[in-house]
């Protein structure tokens, strides 16, 4: 099973493991990677429910090779990225594949047809300076909107409490 923090994996090694390993252990990894929704659209079924029965064992996914191809992708992406952006690379717009996400690629397309291109876009992806970006340590630098909005909240809470105080 996946380690939680997955070890880099060139793309070799995650060929080997994603063809290697047993259903249950296709399925688990890419929920911890993506998540159970993402891994219920590759699988092409509406529910995450029946991600759960596959992780049982009590159900057979009907795109396995689409799955494993998927757990394939992610944990090139790993190697690269935190889980969030893996995450993200999945859903976003992506114009190595005509602006179609690799989702919608990987889900609506024959997978015979959309493993070259997928492939290519993601090494596009991992290959830009060395490695996609990382969460950037020195938010103070630049920070996110959320960490502006709450300094600018955190400071007007503490000049009307010191406004309040001198009151008194």
């Amino acid at each position: 099973m996946l380690d939680p923090a997955p070890d880099v994996h060139n793309p070799t090694e995650a060929h080997n493991d994603a063809m290697g390993l047993p259903m249950e252990d296709v399925v688990r990894d890419l929920v911890v990677l993506l998540g159970a929704t993402t891994v219920a659209a590759i699988g092409n079924v509406k529910e995450t429910r029946a991600v759960s029965q596959w992780l049982s064992g009590e159900r057979e996914p009907q795109r396995p090779h689409a799955l494993r191809f998927a757990l394939q992708l992610a944990l090139m992406i790993s190697n690269h990225a935190t889980r969030d952006i893996a995450r993200a690379w999945f859903y976003g717009s992506n114009p190595h594949l005509e602006d179609r996400s690799p989702l919608a690629v990987l889900r609506d397309d024959p997978l015979e047809e959309a493993q070259a291109p997928l492939i290519r876009a993601l090494r596009t992806f991992s290959g830009r300076n060395g490695t996609a970006p990382r969460s950037n340590s020195n938010t103070r630098a630049n920070p996110r909107p959320s960490d502006r909005a709450s300094e600018v909240i955190h400071n007007s809470v503490t000049g009307v409490h010191n406004a309040s105080a001198e009151l008194r």
